[in-house]
């Protein structure tokens, strides 16, 4: 926006045509992706030109990427498995991923899961109104880039046992399906607690940091049964499950004829 757009003469450059006719709506419209740097305040969720940008990004279908400081480097939020997550094999992709995103600040993310961006502000009120406007009459409103922003900040949050109420709602309303990766007591909480359901999860990994009880293996079958829209399923368990926790899960498996992947690592278990 700042290199693409002449930000002393924005209202010369593109008159009274709205931001469809900027150069920014060009560059985004040839652009494969986008990567968004965001500072410490996540003003990428509450400035307006900003919000034109995500919800240009969501409406194209491209790809988004966004970069932060981390200590004396930097960390990239991917919405999927990025190269450097796959290079040992795309079966520890989504694991790898998590691991990766976890330096990411959580608070930058708490501000991103609760995004609105019909309510971001601009230095200028009459951006701010052309903007709305073009975005509820041309690219079909905001809600769209509102569920792209909220999922991408949950996902991430879930992987690091955070998994709220308004983490849950926002993997829910996410309008293509979720990708979900957290612990088993994660889960399990955010089922009992907040209503989580699989039914459009795309990809969950679950890592246990120990055995996985046959409570735990229980709630992710009972989920499981309900994940019609699965592709893809990754269970993680270094100390075993027992045969009544892996017949839970086997049993919860047993319907999902969209699965492409089952990835399941559980020294000490029997499979046949």
């Amino acid at each position: 926006c700042a290199y693409a757009n002449n930000q002393s003469r924005v209202k010369d450059e593109i008159g009274d045509k709205g931001p469809l006719a900027s150069p920014f709506f060009t560059a985004l419209t040839l652009a494969k992706g986008a990567v968004l740097v965001v500072d410490e305040e996540a003003e990428v969720v509450s400035r307006m030109w900003c919000g034109f940008e995500n919800v240009v990004i969501a409406h194209k279908g491209k790809q988004i990427v966004l970069v932060t400081r981390s200590g004396a480097g930097a960390v990239a939020l991917t919405t999927e498995p990025a190269p450097v997550d796959v290079q040992h094999g795309a079966a520890v992709g989504a694991l790898l991923q998590a691991r990766r995103q976890k330096s990411y600040p959580q608070e930058s993310l708490r501000r991103m899961v609760m995004t609105a961006l019909q309510s971001a502000e601009t230095a200028v009120e009459s951006d701010r109104t052309m903007i709305k406007s073009t975005v509820q009459q041309e690219l079909g409103g905001f809600n769209l880039a509102n569920a792209q922003m909220r999922s991408i900040a949950a996902e991430n949050l879930a992987a690091r046992g955070v998994l709220g109420a308004s983490e849950v709602l926002a993997l829910l309303r996410k309008p293509q399906g979720f990708n979900l990766s957290c612990s088993p007591k994660t889960f399990q909480e955010a089922v009992g607690n907040f209503g989580l359901s699989l039914q459009r999860c795309r990809k969950f990994c679950v890592t246990a940091n120990e055995s996985l009880a046959d409570e735990g293996a229980a709630c992710i079958g009972d989920a499981l049964s309900d994940a019609s829209h699965l592709l893809r399923f990754e269970l993680i368990t270094p100390n075993g499950l027992s045969d009544t926790g892996l017949l839970a899960i086997a049993q919860g498996l047993g319907d999902l004829h969209q699965l492409e992947m089952l990835l399941l690592v559980a020294p000490g278990t029997n499979v046949t």
